[in-house]
């Protein structure tokens, strides 16, 4: 899919136009700032809003807060046991695997992380992935998403894309294979392949000019 990278100061300025947002470090945050981003996460109930690891967890002043993290992502945080599961690892749940997660396989890096966040109220089908012990590490209400683990796959990017109704320019078997680039300026779309391989690509309408 296309794709943009941009600070927090600039997504804080004005809603961003992706049908899909990851947070990836806003881990600490201003009052002023929590607030800025539930106004605009209200100002665009279609986004999909992605918040990464521990977002919003500590205050300017280093002080640990869950209801912070709560205000962000919609779900009733929690400290994850890292003492008996240290590892930053879940596997997909009925739920995930049904959205697009691969069955059998663990998300996420071997390496011990601490802390670790969890979701204490989520539903069974809301949870997309859980730690070894139970866990949920991927949640999903509505269109906000909680990951515990450091790592945003692409299987789950892929299903959250789709959530959104965001074009994706290769089949679900494929993807991680090329890179998409798109220049906003001539409309202009090019992929990169990643891997000697044949593909696929999906153009959701007529192009004026295609060539390999």
């Amino acid at each position: 899919v296309p794709h943009g990278q941009y600070l927090l100061y600039d997504a804080l300025a004005k809603p961003l136009p992706a049908k899909v947002v990851v947070y990836q470090s806003c881990w600490c945050l201003s009052d002023a700032e929590v607030v800025r981003l539930g106004a605009l996460a209200a100002s665009r109930p279609d986004q999909v809003r992605v918040w990464c690891w521990a977002p919003g967890a500590w205050q300017e002043d280093g002080t640990e807060t869950l209801k912070r993290m709560s205000c962000l992502t919609g779900f009733k945080m929690a400290r994850h046991d890292v003492a008996s599961d240290p590892l930053a690892r879940a596997k997909a749940t009925e739920a995930g695997v049904a959205h697009g997660l691969v069955a059998d396989t663990w998300y996420g890096t071997s390496v011990r992380v601490n802390p670790l966040f969890t979701v204490t109220d989520a539903q069974p089908d809301e949870v997309w992935a859980r730690y070894s012990n139970g866990d949920p590490a991927i949640a999903v209400r509505g269109n906000e998403v909680f990951v515990g683990m450091p790592e945003v796959s692409t299987e789950l990017v892929w299903a959250l894309a789709r959530k959104a109704g965001a074009h994706s320019y290769l089949p679900r078997g494929e993807i991680g294979l090329a890179t998409l680039w798109a220049d906003a300026a001539s409309g202009a779309l090019s992929l990169q392949a990643m891997t000697n391989a044949t593909l696929h690509l999906q153009i959701p309408a007529p192009a004026a000019t295609v060539r390999d």
